[in-house]
This record gives C-alpha cells, sequence and structure tokens, in this order.
C-alpha cells in the first residue's frame, strides 16, 4: 500500500506509481511548477510593462525623451532583455527589451527605436 503525496490517500498499484490518480499527479506537478516559474512570471511583466512602454513612445512618434518621463511611465532601467549593440548615432550602446531599443545618449537623453521594421533592425546590428 502506498500513501498519495498529492492528497494523502492510500492506493494500490505498480512499484512506480507514486500518485492515486492523474488528477493528483497534474494538481501536484502544477503547483510545483507554479512555485518555480513564479520568479519568471515577476520579471516578465516588468519586461512587457518596458516594452508597452516604449512602444507606446514609439506610436506617438516620441523616438526621443528623457530618462524622468520614462520613469514617470513606470520604465524599469534595470530590466531589459539584451545589448545587441552600439548606435550610430551616439556611439553609446543599444539596449533591447523585446524587439524595441534604447539608448542613453551623454546628454541624457533617450534615443528610442523599434526592432520590428527595417530601420529598427539597422540599430540592433550595428
Amino acid at each position: 500500500m502506498k500513501t498519495c503525496p498529492e492528497c494523502g490517500k492510500n492506493f494500490n498499484g505498480r512499484a512506480d506509481k507514486k500518485f492515486c490518480s492523474d488528477e493528483c499527479r497534474c494538481s501536484y506537478n502544477d503547483r510545483l511548477n507554479r512555485d518555480r516559474k513564479k520568479g519568471i512570471r515577476w520579471i516578465d511583466r516588468i519586461l512587457m510593462k518596458n516594452y508597452s512602454i516604449l512602444k507606446e513612445c514609439i506610436k506617438m512618434g516620441k523616438t526621443v525623451t528623457d530618462v524622468s518621463y520614462l520613469l514617470r511611465m513606470g520604465f524599469d532601467f534595470e530590466y531589459f532583455t539584451s545589448i545587441p549593440g552600439k548606435c550610430p548615432e551616439s556611439g553609446s550602446v543599444w539596449i533591447a527589451c523585446y524587439t524595441c531599443f534604447y539608448s542613453v545618449t551623454e546628454e541624457g537623453e533617450i534615443l528610442i527605436r523599434d526592432g520590428e521594421n527595417e530601420d529598427g533592425r539597422k540599430y540592433a546590428q550595428s
């Protein structure tokens, strides 16, 4: 007789069977994965917010802005997806958040580019 680690019921079965039912097996594994992925979901939420802010700036035609504007919008500069290269205009580094790119100039301005179009790929590959 074995005890199910999910519900605590006693059951009979093959030597390698751990759970009394598929429902208990799925419930147990769902809970394990939920706990493991909690930190990833939290970080992804921040990245998605940053991405949405950059996309909104691009949509409004605001391809040059300042740090304070992005901070007011809730942008978190500590989270990004990659650092693909240098900005040809300023020589500073491009930082990517999914398919959007930004670069901080020496003057403190933020240049924003969209990587989903030909212009953005040019900046990402520089």
